[in-house]
């Protein structure tokens, strides 16, 4: 791929992008993929992985990924001290219900955007304290409402 294809200006793009992406290789992705993590260094993607296992734990250590977590040193170049920063990371994970979950593990600051009931603004995650960041049920809920009015307005489910 060329490089001019790694890189984005806008974060719209970028998801649509991604997205395409997907839907080019729907049809080959194994049943037990359950989501896509892209690794962004700025505007440049510099490593993509599909995720199997339920938990993925995100560090800053240099292990790349291994299906059960990834150590964001071992791509592109960081100062020892934003390594230092991201240390112990968070684990995500998965639960049984489809739910996705949060966990932040250091001690430095964790934003996440688009959890429930926040779209609009990231929350700042506490240590040690799981945060759902995706309701499943809620999900189907909102697309089962929206999809009984006169004229669904696909936008609100994204």
């Amino acid at each position: 791929s060329n490089v001019d294809d790694e890189v984005w200006q806008d974060e719209g793009q970028l998801m649509k992008d991604c997205l395409q992406e997907i839907w080019r290789k729907f049809g080959q992705i194994d049943d037990e993929i359950w989501g896509k993590v892209v690794v962004m260094e700025r505007n440049h993607r510099v490593a993509k992985a599909y995720l199997r296992a339920p938990e993925l734990k995100i560090n800053g250590d240099d292990s790349g990924f291994d299906g059960h977590c990834i150590g964001l040193s071992a791509f592109g170049s960081h100062p020892d001290e934003v390594k230092k920063r991201i240390l112990d990371g968070i684990r995500l994970r998965m639960d049984g219900s489809g739910n996705l979950q949060v966990k932040r593990l250091s001690k430095s600051r964790v934003l996440v955007g688009g959890v429930e009931g926040h779209k609009t603004s990231p929350i700042e995650l506490e240590r040690e304290v799981t945060t759902t960041v995706f309701d499943l049920r809620g999900y189907r809920d909102m697309v089962e409402r929206e999809l009984r009015q006169p004229f669904p307005d696909i936008g609100q489910l994204e």
